[in-house]
C-alpha cells in the first residue's frame, strides 16, 4: 500500500526542499486507502480492530505516524549490545 506514495516521494529530487505537508498527506491517503480495501473486501470486519505504527527517515528526518492505540518506541543499541529507549 505504502509502495506508491514511496514511490512519489522518492522522486523527488534530493535537492529540492523536503515538503513535510506531501509526506503527511502521502501517510494520510495510504491508511484511508487502506480502510477503503478492508471495507470493500467483503471480509466481516464487525468485531475486527487493527493498529499501525509507521515510521520512514527522509535525510535527517523522521516522521512516525499511527492509528489506533499502539505506540512506536525509537531504541538504538550501545557498544556493549543493550537497547535504550
Amino acid at each position: 500500500m505504502f509502495q506508491k506514495y514511496n514511490e512519489h516521494l522518492l522522486s523527488i529530487k534530493e535537492d529540492e526542499m523536503l515538503n513535510t505537508d506531501e509526506i503527511c498527506i502521502a501517510f494520510n491517503n495510504a491508511f484511508l486507502n487502506c480502510n477503503d480495501e478492508l471495507f470493500t473486501s467483503g471480509m466481516d470486519i464487525r468485531f475486527s480492530g487493527s493498529t499501525c505504527v509507521s515510521m520512514m527517515t527522509l535525510g535527517q528526518k523522521l516522521f512516525c505516524v499511527n492509528v489506533g492505540d499502539s505506540r512506536g518506541i525509537i531504541v538504538k543499541i550501545t557498544p556493549d549490545n543493550k537497547l535504550v529507549a
